[in-house]
């Protein structure tokens, strides 16, 4: 009796095992598939909200390209450039009308704006709203070699942190502005606008939709952070981000 009894406890636990090999099986397909399915809707879901942040800012730099384009082509500030550039009339109330007609008449116009400054055909600063850059010679910086190079009723946008003359957490878009209306006449100076780099922080620090682990930053050609990261204290223009997206991207713009 012992034995049929031990015969068939062997029995119940060999079909036991045999039943729970296929349910353990489909346990563990079921808990991959799903993981692997949750992590693509979250891939997903943070590629959207990246793309969305992106579209926001291309957007919004759009705008200001736009502002300083349209400043380029004040009359005013043409005319004025002109009588600088012929030598032929007093400098010093020229330059007085410039920097008040910045001041007062194009400033306010975007309340974003920092900073304008008019820039001479040699890199001289000859007009300001910030009375520490006139006179101040960017003949050999950013702002003017690349401005210079700029096509007319075109922009050239980049972080001021490879000016001395802008603060750190500022970004400058530069137009050149033309002798006339066509591209062909020649160049009377440039125009700067400066932006306060929090004008981008507003996007990306914007977490509408994301978890508490989740966060959008943006990061220059040199891997510096630019805008705040919700876990590190003063991470930008201090926080070098060498990770592998953002080595792969930088490496994909450069093809």
């Amino acid at each position: 009796m012992k034995t049929f009894w031990s015969i068939k406890n062997k029995l119940i636990i060999s079909l036991l095992c045999i039943s729970l090999i296929p349910i353990s099986v489909i346990t563990t397909i079921n808990y991959f598939q799903n993981k692997k399915a949750l992590t693509r809707y979250t891939m997903d879901k943070l590629t959207a909200i990246a793309e969305s942040k992106m579209t926001h800012i291309v957007s919004l730099l759009e705008a200001k390209k736009g502002r300083t384009i349209d400043f380029s082509s004040d009359g005013f500030i043409k005319d004025r450039l002109g009588k600088i550039n012929s030598e032929k009339f007093p400098v010093s109330k020229i330059i007085s009308s410039l920097n008040r007609h910045l001041l007062v008449n194009k400033l306010p116009l975007d309340s974003h704006i920092g900073a304008i400054a008019l820039l001479d055909t040699k890199g001289k600063v000859i007009a300001s709203t910030d009375k520490t850059w006139i006179n101040v010679d960017m003949s050999g910086d950013d702002i003017f070699l690349e401005g210079m190079k700029t096509r007319p009723g075109y922009a050239y946008v980049n972080q001021s942190a490879y000016s001395p003359y802008i603060k750190s957490d500022s970004f400058y878009i530069v137009v050149p502005i033309i002798s006339g209306r066509y591209p062909g006449m020649g160049i009377r100076g440039l125009v700067v606008n400066c932006y306060n780099m929090s004008l981008l922080n507003e996007i990306t620090t914007n977490r509408t939709g994301m978890g508490k682990t989740e966060e959008v930053y943006l990061v220059n050609k040199d891997k510096v952070m630019l805008t705040d990261s919700r876990f590190i204290p003063n991470a930008p223009f201090r926080l070098r981000i060498d990770t592998a997206p953002v080595n792969t991207f930088l490496q994909t713009k450069k093809q």
